[in-house]
């Protein structure tokens, strides 16, 4: 999810339910090192945290590389969340300019703290095909379409109208080779069979043989007549 999911209601009810988050924190979020020194003797609570981490300076006793790009560096580490209020495995990203001082940060979390860094950071950034399925899904497939108020009505709705993309894209798409694999787009596929409708009802309206026709390069071409680039 991205940052603004990032609140503590939403996460504690999810990692009630059994499941783990990937999120984008914001930039000022309040970080703590745990507390690695010796316990102290006697009563009271033991020291839990360090201090407070600064972003455009970590810590080295805490941070370890994990990613290293050209003009970018990641470091990890496990983190005290404040506004979370739990330990996190935390992905601090350093964006450079060309001479080699700090442009911006980035920071990415988990509540998979054994998750590893270089992990946390890809699978975040998958998480932005998932608005292509909600863009596909809302103007071709009626994922926003059902009137109904029932939950179990709506449940249906959306889990058919995204199971129908998945289905769509199983057959239109990975079953062809990598290198083949161009851009995505459902308006594409509902463009070929309005094109492959239409074209067929030309040949019966004029009495031409189908067979014989899409034979033709010209039948190629108006099957991909007012397709898009993605």
């Amino acid at each position: 999810m991205d940052a603004y999911f990032a609140k503590y209601s939403f996460v504690e009810a999810l990692t009630e339910s059994g499941l783990q988050v990937i999120t984008r924190l914001r930039n000022d979020a309040v970080l703590w090192y745990p507390y690695l020194g010796p316990k102290r003797a006697g009563r009271g609570r033991q020291k839990k945290y360090a201090r407070r981490v600064e972003c455009k300076e970590p810590d080295p006793q805490y941070f370890r590389p994990c990613i290293k790009e050209a003009n970018w560096q990641a470091f990890e580490a496990c983190l005290y969340c404040k506004s979370l209020k739990r330990l996190l495995k935390v992905v601090l990203v350093h964006h450079y300019l060309p001479d080699g001082s700090l442009k911006s940060h980035q920071v990415f979390a988990s509540t998979e703290v054994s998750l590893s860094g270089a992990d946390l950071w890809y699978y975040y950034h998958l998480r932005f095909q998932i608005e292509f399925l909600y863009r596909d899904g809302k103007q071709f497939l009626g994922l926003t379409h059902c009137q109904s108020r029932q939950e179990s009505r709506l449940n249906f709705q959306f889990n058919f109208s995204l199971t129908l993309l998945s289905l769509v894209k199983i057959t239109h798409w990975l079953s062809q080779p990598n290198a083949q694999r161009g851009a995505f787009s459902v308006q594409d596929f509902k463009t070929h069979y309005a094109n492959e409708h239409l074209l067929h009802r030309f040949f019966l309206a004029f009495g031409l043989c189908p067979q014989t026709a899409q034979k033709k390069p010209a039948y190629q071409d108006l099957l991909n007549y007012a397709k898009i680039a993605a």
